[in-house]
């Protein structure tokens, strides 16, 4: 059993991020935190217990470890090893709801947008 295990390599085994070089740049760019300090280093060793705060997509979350992987299994496996604390206040429920409507998408019928349309869209999508 392990007792200690690299920071980058438990953020990929509990599949927050897609790869171990995604969670390593995370991990480089100092904005986790591990029961209140802020690291700059996946090698960081973490220990079972531990808090862990980071930011993902517009929302931080609030993970307390609860075991460590050998390996990088199914969803069901990795939702074993943690514990979400963040409030429920903060899980961005109406940002999946403005997501899925666009204001991108164009009416039915109107045909292709023009040049200037285009150009009006691109400075949009470039402003968020």
């Amino acid at each position: 059993m392990i007792s200690r295990q690299r920071l980058d390599q438990w953020l990929y085994h509990a599949r927050f991020f897609k790869s171990r070089s995604l969670a390593s740049k995370e991990c480089k760019k100092k904005r986790l935190l591990i029961d209140g300090e802020r690291l700059s280093k996946p090698s960081q060793l973490i220990i079972p217990g531990q808090i862990l705060v980071f930011f993902r997509e517009r929302e931080t979350l609030t993970i307390k470890i609860m075991s460590l992987a050998s390996r990088r299994g199914p969803s069901s496996e990795a939702q074993k090893l943690y514990e979400n604390l963040t409030p429920r206040s903060e899980k961005p429920n109406s940002l999946k709801i403005a997501k899925s409507k666009s204001p991108f998408k164009r009416d039915r019928g109107k045909g292709r947008p023009t040049k200037a349309e285009r150009r009006a869209l691109d400075k949009l999508k470039n402003l968020e």
